[in-house]
């Protein structure tokens, strides 16, 4: 058969050629199409395909094709039906890579430089990519995750898509620069449309910073300001690589992502990162984490070879393949009513707000305890003082002290009562002798034997009744003093020491004692008109967030409510 009399129409993009011909009459098995650059040394691509039509990709732009297309009889003999040169056309790939800088030559990649650069004051930076020549829609996409998820790496990942570069092409862009770009900046790339691209719209990709498991004000703020110039989003994504399992951390991280957000935005889009095609445990996390997104919209990238020259051909057309579903019209991205934010905004000023009289809270209770911990020292060491003074009266007294007993038996003795003393004393250690020795009086110790049991203490009541004395213990135990007993006499000295010290200097007289009172009932005023605060910055958050409850502020504010309860008690 004349090669020439086989009818046949090519077309071509910067990276495809679709060929469609007349179909082969006869038997025959498959069609056998190879290709490869003309140019190049390269062996011949097979492909095998039934239909006469067949659509070659992932070429390079601007680069002349020899295409050979076989029929396969039954025996599986090849025969030459036709074949054809065609050339790719130019990319916008390669038009950028006029104003583009390279960072790297192996492998070759070009860092595409924004027109304009906008640093915010509050940690925001605005990068803006090419003229907004067509004026055409703009959709929003913010990428949400925690550090180390692979969100830059993503974002790179759009822009190779966005700007048409085909897998055979021996360049990479890149747009984000770790550089120039600090690590707690919140970065909007705004990518205007250009003939050529791959999405017909304006595309913003906000990449903010990674969570961690604690709240972090900063993000809460700089979100809060981007949102006043990015007016809505058109899908909040949740970047998580695909091993990830659920761990307390993990749950916290994710408890501060879906914080941000109110009841405008119904779920999250999950982009799957790290994936090599198997199981992912990420969607089993999301699900125990309660994170409302939707398992069929979920987007699967393994972007971990992107930028470095050696990856793998089926890993980026799965790529191209979920980066095409997720801008196409008839998927997700484009089907979400965009988002005015209001709500959201509305939320992240509560946040902001309540963690904010969180911490005011928790500073005036140090405060307010502080001075009643003083208060009471204060007194405490006025109680000392005037004890002190009790026994520096009583100290010229003399008394008989039992340390058995931990009494004074007889207060204020006169020298009569401290001669029948000594007398009491010199009768019972010769009672006692007798005792220990003779077993007659065995049964007379008994009833006289003293509470300490000891086999030669004992005491004679009669002549203790005469002295006044009222307990049953041995003179042995008895011992004349200045003063009363007092049992805390010895221990509380160093005690008194320290409240002296502690509340000289704060509280030296009772006029500062009832001005600290006053600044007390001050404090716990303020700190009634925060705890009404919080309740009011609560309840707004109930009724309008996404997520109500954080553990860790719910905490924090069961605490509050039990401290200021007591320091009402008090």
């Amino acid at each position: 058969m004349d090669l020439q009399q086989i009818p046949f129409e090519t077309d071509c993009t910067s990276n495809t050629i679709t060929i469609e011909w007349q179909g082969q009459r006869g038997q025959f098995n498959n069609y056998i199409v190879k290709y490869r650059d003309k140019d190049s040394k390269d062996v011949f691509a097979v492909v095998r395909i039934s239909e006469s039509k067949i659509q070659i990709s992932n070429l390079r732009n601007e680069t002349l094709y020899e295409i050979k297309i076989f029929v396969e009889d039954p025996n599986g003999d090849e025969s030459l039906s036709f074949k054809t040169e065609v050339r790719t056309t130019a990319s916008i790939a390669s038009k950028l890579l006029k104003t583009a800088s390279k960072i790297c030559d192996d492998p070759v990649i070009y860092r595409l430089c924004p027109i304009k650069i906008t640093n915010l004051p509050e940690g925001i930076q605005i990068c803006e990519f090419f003229s907004d020549v067509n004026n055409k829609d703009e959709r929003t996409l913010l990428l949400l995750g925690a550090s180390g998820s692979g969100k830059s790496t993503l974002v790179d990942a759009i822009i190779n898509y966005v700007t048409d570069v085909s897998f055979a092409d021996n360049f990479r862009f890149k747009i984000t620069d770790e550089i120039s770009q600090g690590e707690e900046d919140i970065v909007c790339y705004k990518i205007r449309s250009q003939n050529g691209y791959k999405v017909g719209f304006n595309l913003n990709i906000i990449d903010v910073p990674g969570f961690e498991s604690r709240y972090d004000e900063s993000i809460y703020q700089k979100l809060l300001a981007l949102f006043q110039s990015v007016r809505y989003i058109s899908a909040a994504c949740l970047v998580v690589p695909s091993f990830c399992r659920l761990t307390e951390e993990h749950r916290r991280i994710f408890s501060n992502i879906l914080s941000i957000f109110g009841n405008d935005i119904d779920y999250v889009i999950p982009l799957i990162t790290f994936d090599d095609g198997g199981e992912m445990m990420a969607l089993n996390s999301l699900k125990e984490a309660n994170v409302p997104c939707m398992g069929h919209n979920c987007f699967r990238f393994n972007n971990s070879q992107l930028l470095k020259g050696i990856e793998n051909k089926e890993f980026w057309i799965r790529r191209q393949h979920t980066l095409f579903n997720l801008f196409d019209k008839s998927t997700v991205f484009n089907q979400i009513n965009q988002c005015q934010m209001e709500i959201t905004t509305q939320v992240l000023k509560s946040r902001i707000k309540l963690n904010q009289s969180l911490d005011e809270a928790k500073l005036q209770i140090q405060h307010i305890e502080r001075r009643q911990h003083l208060l009471r020292e204060y007194d405490l060491k006025n109680s000392q003082q005037q004890h002190k003074v009790d026994r520096n009266v009583e100290a010229g007294n003399i008394c008989i002290n039992c340390y058995e007993c931990k009494k004074t038996c007889v207060f204020n003795c006169s020298l009569v009562v401290r001669l029948f003393w000594y007398f009491v004393v010199f009768f019972e250690e010769i009672w006692s002798f007798v005792c220990c020795i003779c077993s007659c009086f065995r049964c007379c110790s008994r009833v006289c034997r003293c509470p300490c049991k000891r086999s030669n203490c004992c005491y004679i009541k009669c002549l203790q009744r005469c002295l006044g004395c009222t307990c049953s213990c041995s003179l042995y135990h008895h011992y004349k003093e200045y003063g009363r007993y007092s049992k805390n006499n010895r221990n509380t000295l160093q005690n008194d020491h320290d409240i002296e010290y502690q509340t000289e200097c704060e509280i030296p007289n009772n006029d500062e004692k009832l001005q600290m009172e006053e600044e007390k009932q001050i404090l716990m005023n303020e700190l009634i008109l925060i705890d009404d605060s919080i309740s009011r910055h609560w309840k707004c958050i109930k009724t309008t967030a996404l997520l109500v409850e954080i553990p860790e502020e719910f905490e924090i504010m069961k605490k509050i409510q039990e401290k200021l309860e007591n320091l009402l008690k008090t």
